[in-house]
């Protein structure tokens, strides 16, 4: 008696019936609701979503009914990975080099799954670029080919809209951060958990009462709305302390601080186009131009290792700790196919 995928047993009926004729029955048992909690787990995503399952196997795998994470995983590591970037010849070259490990490895999974992530997290980089008007820096700008894209009345130039790329990277972490609660008061429901589900549900509208109080105390709002602000405080509180104790309103500023941790998507990408306007700036500045133009690659050649690294880490960190958080209990078994152990010979 064992496990199977269930989509994999016409194909096994199949075999077994062509290799053993009528020797062999195969029976499909029905399962208890104990059973489906031992029921192991079998990772079954698009092949866009794959390369990312590299980032899974550093926690444990999901619990049978928990969400795999794996497909919001490839959708957002790419995007932090083009917003930090975001630069049209980085995401060019990474794009290259991610084809090239993807054609020279092709029997390392490893290599696979990390040039499979560096070729998707490269277009999201050149489109930001082209929206920061980015190439090689400033290069392109210098010479005329590119601007930064003008929207809601702001010039995104990086190295100059701080403000709104800092109030651009919170927003994100906010949609990030609730979507992960949203995730966890799915998994209370069906794990029928109540005091998660309360919990999850009061974040969710204690950290909509300090925004909401924030952007109202900012102007943006009017004065009126501090008592929606009060409102839902007042709903949400009681909720987080029914499902987790007194330190549920130490888990509020918790929540608080992993929302402000995505403020490194702004830095780390402020980081990278600065040292890409020195380089430009440093090569031009040297009187002989084969030193300025050595001294400019040599110095991009870093940003861009710099830029493959980096931002992957920080994007592996968000989604790991601040995200996986308010969801992922992990703790699931593997599932691993029937086969004979290594080195067992035939017969035993």
């Amino acid at each position: 008696m064992g496990w199977i995928p269930a989509r994999h047993l016409p194909s096994t009926r199949t075999a077994m019936q062509e290799t053993f004729g009528g020797r062999l029955v195969i029976r499909e048992l029905g399962v208890t609701e104990g059973d489906m909690k031992l029921a192991p787990v079998w990772y079954d995503n698009p092949a866009w979503v794959r390369p990312f399952e590299l980032v899974m196997s550093l926690v444990a795998v999901p619990k049978y009914r928990e969400v795999d994470p794996s497909p919001i995983l490839a959708i957002f590591f790419p995007l932090f990975f083009g917003i930090m970037v975001g630069d049209i010849g980085y995401g060019l070259i990474i794009l290259a080099l991610g084809l090239l490990v993807r054609k020279k490895f092709p029997d390392i999974p490893f290599a696979q799954s990390m040039s499979g992530m560096l070729i998707i997290s490269s277009i999201p980089t050149i489109v930001f670029g082209y929206f920061y008007g980015e190439f090689f820096g400033n290069f392109a700008e210098h010479m005329g080919w590119l601007h930064p894209m003008e929207l809601l009345g702001i010039t995104w130039n990086r190295a100059e809209a701080i403000i709104p790329m800092l109030i651009l990277a919170i927003s994100i972490g906010v949609i990030h951060v609730f979507l992960g609660l949203g995730l966890g008061i799915r998994n209370a429901i069906i794990l029928k958990n109540r005091h998660h589900l309360a919990e999850r549900a009061g974040m969710i509208l204690a950290i909509s009462a300090i925004i909401l109080a924030i952007v109202t105390a900012a102007g943006a709002l009017p004065a009126g709305m501090m008592y929606g602000a009060a409102v839902l405080m007042v709903i949400g509180l009681p909720l987080i302390l029914y499902g987790a104790g007194p330190f549920g309103a130490i888990e509020v500023m918790s929540t608080v601080g992993n929302i402000l941790s995505y403020a490194r998507l702004m830095a780390i990408g402020m980081a990278s186009v600065i040292l890409a306007i020195v380089a430009n700036e440093l090569g031009g500045a040297l009187g002989i131009a084969a030193v300025g133009i050595l001294v400019a690659v040599l110095l991009h050649t870093l940003n861009i290792i710099l830029a493959m690294f980096s931002p992957s880490i920080h994007s592996i960190r968000l989604h790991l700790v601040e995200f996986f958080s308010k969801f992922y209990e992990g703790g699931g078994v593997p599932y691993r196919p029937f086969a004979r152990v290594a080195g067992e010979k035939k017969g035993e």
